[in-house]
């Protein structure tokens, strides 16, 4: 394993222990090291596998590990940092038995959650419509996505609360509603009733969306944001300690089948920067014109969940599809 150092602003000026498969990691090392080193503070250095387990859980990449310079006396004490030229006592054990915790890291997907795929349901087939819950029920997706428009938000109409209602009669898995409506607060209510476990509402659609937030939680529901491709991922810095899940629109809502837009990539790893900062649980979704020919790369960048509707419905074996998209590796080419 060839070993990289990498210099970070974002962490106190500190150095950063890179080993890696690739060099090519390089460029893109700066946000997993922010994430080494924010769990790093608090554990002990001196409990090598543990460290490693950690590191491998929340770096975001496949083939490397970070490892923060600490001091091993006093790991916790950011007054007495450690000699960046003098590595760690973890990082040998990490070097020497790099192979070995990649494997681990491989078959136990330690590295981060495994990612969730959420089918909209605005591509099934509304002719036998519970034909299609009970595939998604079958399959292995996570998530049923649940479109709501109201014509004046965005410019269609998909379904409103009575087919919601029925779709959550046979779903087996969570409803994801995205709430593609203006004035949400007016039906978060009904939409708790109908089944929803995940309300995400749109930035620009709420004049409060503090209070919003909070009224989705006070429901028992999580809550989250969307942003539509023109909105700037920064405007979410004070709200985003708040939230479950941010929803990044790759498309302009309203319409399937639309094609993607590449600068999501780019508000991936900027919203990622800023979780990483302030809400290391957050769940990042992308939503519109995702297949396998961009899974890896979304994933890659950041993402944890897929919304995927033509692709999978339109396709000739939707359960078969919704497997490929589960079985999608994010891999170093894709960064």
């Amino acid at each position: 394993m060839d070993i990289y150092t990498v210099h970070c602003e974002e962490v106190r000026g500190s150095n950063h222990y890179v080993i890696a498969r690739n060099e090519a990691i390089f460029p893109h090392v700066m946000l997993s090291a922010v994430e080494a080193f924010t769990f790093g503070t608090r554990t002990d250095p001196s409990t090598p596998l543990r460290m490693t387990k950690t590191l491998l859980r929340m770096t975001k990449f496949k083939d490397c590990f970070l490892v923060p310079p600490r001091n091993d006396a006093n790991p916790r004490n950011d007054a007495n940092p450690r000699d960046v030229n003098k590595p760690p006592k973890h990082f040998n054990y990490i070097r020497n038995n790099a192979d070995y915790l990649l494997s681990l890291q491989k078959n136990n997907n330690m590295s981060s959650q495994k990612h969730l795929i959420a089918p909209s349901i605005l591509a099934a087939d509304f002719a036998d419509l519970k034909k299609d819950i009970q595939m998604v029920n079958e399959s292995e997706a996570d998530w049923f996505h649940i479109d709501i428009m109201d014509g004046v938000f965005v410019p269609n109409i998909s379904f409103g609360f009575p087919v919601m209602q029925a779709i959550a009669k046979h779903a087996q898995k969570p409803l994801d509603v995205h709430l593609m409506i203006v004035d949400p607060d007016r039906y978060l209510k009904v939409c708790k009733d109908s089944g929803a476990e995940i309300i995400t509402v749109h930035y620009e659609a709420c004049t409060h969306l503090h209070r919003t937030i909070a009224a989705i939680k006070e429901l028992g529901c999580k809550a989250g944001v969307a942003l539509n491709p023109h909105t700037p991922v920064s405007l979410l810095k004070d709200i985003i300690q708040d939230i479950d899940l941010v929803c990044l629109m790759s498309v302009n809502p309203g319409f399937g089948g639309q094609k993607f837009i590449e600068r999501t990539y780019d508000k991936i790893k900027e919203l990622r920067a800023l979780a990483v900062e302030n809400n290391t649980d957050l769940l990042i979704e992308i939503d519109g014109g995702v297949g396998t020919s961009n899974a890896g790369q979304l994933l890659a960048a950041g993402a944890d969940v897929l919304v995927a509707g033509s692709f999978v419905f339109s396709s000739e074996n939707p359960m078969e599809t919704v497997k490929t998209l589960k079985a999608v590796d994010p891999s170093l080419k894709y960064v």
